[in-house]
C-alpha cells in the first residue's frame, strides 16, 4: 500500500522536471532537467525492483543512477566552455 503511494508520488514528481526541460531557454537549463528527470526514473525503477522483488531492474537503477548523470555533467561543462 505504501509502496504504491510512493510509486504515484515519483510518478507525478516526474512531470516537474519535463515540463521544464520542454520550456525554452538555456542548454545548461535544459539539460539539467533531464538529468533531473533520468535520476527520478532510476529512483523509481528501484522502488519497482524492490516491490517485484527483481533484482535485474534494481540493478539498472543502480547503474543509471551510478552512471547516467556524468555524461551530461560533462557535456554541460563542454558546452559552457565553447560559449565563452
Amino acid at each position: 500500500m505504501i509502496l504504491n503511494l510512493l510509486v504515484a508520488v515519483l510518478v507525478v514528481g516526474l512531470l516537474i522536471p519535463i515540463l521544464a526541460a520542454t520550456r525554452p531557454g538555456p542548454i545548461g537549463e535544459q539539460l539539467a532537467a533531464w538529468a533531473s528527470l533520468s535520476t527520478k526514473a532510476a529512483v523509481l525503477m528501484l522502488v519497482v525492483g524492490v516491490q517485484r522483488a527483481d533484482p535485474m531492474l534494481v540493478q539498472v537503477g543502480v547503474t543509471v543512477l551510478a552512471v547516467g548523470n556524468g555524461g551530461l555533467v560533462l557535456l554541460v561543462r563542454l558546452l559552457r566552455e565553447d560559449s565563452r
